[in-house]
C-alpha cells in the first residue's frame, strides 16, 4: 500500500493491525482517482470510515487543500496519523476519532461542506444506507460534490429509493470484488436546466448525467 502520485508519491502507507479493515488495493485506488480527476485539486475532503487514512493521503499528495478522516478506532486514528506524517500532508488532515453516525449528526445544520467525500464502511456492517441519509440531513456534501461509496455490491449502495431521491448517480464501477458507485448530491427539478448560464449545482447534474457510465475491472 503506497500513495500513487503527487507530492508523497511512492510513499508507504500503514495499515492497521488485525482484520478489522479492508485497506482498498493500489488498482483500485488508482482507479477511483483517475476517475475522480482534477476534482481533487483544491477541495475540501472527508473521509469517512477511514481505516488507515490512505484516500484521505491520497487526495492530499493529489492537491486537496484540507481532509478530514473519521473511524472509531484508536489503533485506526495512529495509523492514520502516522501515515500522515509519513507522507508530510498531516498539517493539512483532521483525525477524528469518533462514530461515523453519531459524528454526522453532531454536525447537523454545521457549516464547512466538503467536495469530495469517500464511503467506505465494513461489508458486513450495513451502514452504507444509514451513512448515506445521516450524510444528507448533515449537508455534508457541498453542492456538486462527489460522493464515492464502496460496497461488496451494487445494491449495498443504491438498493433503496430514498437514496436515488437523495443522490444522483455520476459513475459506477467494479474493481476487483468491490463496487464502487459515484454519487453527487441531488437538484431539485425545479432549479435543473440545460441552458449554460445554469449555476453551480445545475451544472453538476449535467455534467453527472452526461458521465454516468458503467466500468468492469478484472479482479
Amino acid at each position: 500500500m503506497r500513495v500513487i502520485t503527487g507530492s508523497a508519491r511512492g510513499k508507504k502507507l500503514e495499515a492497521p493491525a488485525g482484520t478489522g479493515t479492508r485497506p482498498t488495493s493500489d488498482r483500485a485506488k488508482e482507479a477511483v482517482f483517475s476517475a475522480v480527476g482534477d476534482r481533487v485539486r483544491g477541495a475540501r475532503v472527508l473521509d469517512l470510515y477511514a481505516g488507515s487514512g490512505q484516500l484521505a493521503v491520497e487526495a492530499l499528495s493529489r492537491g486537496a487543500a484540507y481532509a478530514a478522516a473519521v473511524d472509531i478506532s484508536p489503533e485506526c486514528a495512529a495509523v492514520i496519523k502516522k501515515n500522515a506524517a509519513g507522507a508530510r500532508v498531516g498539517e493539512r488532515l483532521d483525525v477524528i476519532r469518533a462514530d461515523v453516525i453519531d459524528w454526522l449528526s453532531r454536525r447537523r445544520g454545521g457549516n464547512g461542506a466538503f467536495g469530495l467525500v469517500f464511503i467506505d464502511p465494513p461489508y458486513a456492517a450495513g451502514l452504507m444506507r444509514k451513512t448515506l441519509l445521516s450524510a444528507a440531513a448533515a449537508g455534508i456534501a457541498a453542492p456538486g460534490a462527489l460522493i464515492v461509496c464502496e460496497a461488496a455490491g451494487r445494491s449495498d449502495i443504491l438498493g433503496d429509493g430514498e437514496i436515488l431521491r437523495l443522490y444522483d448517480v455520476v459513475r459506477e464501477a467494479k474493481y476487483g470484488k468491490a463496487y464502487t458507485v459515484f454519487l453527487t448530491p441531488a437538484v431539485p427539478a425545479a432549479d435543473r436546466s440545460t441552458d449554460a448560464d445554469a449555476g453551480p449545482a445545475g451544472r453538476a447534474h449535467a455534467e453527472a448525467e452526461a458521465k454516468t457510465e458503467k466500468v468492469e475491472e478484472a479482479e
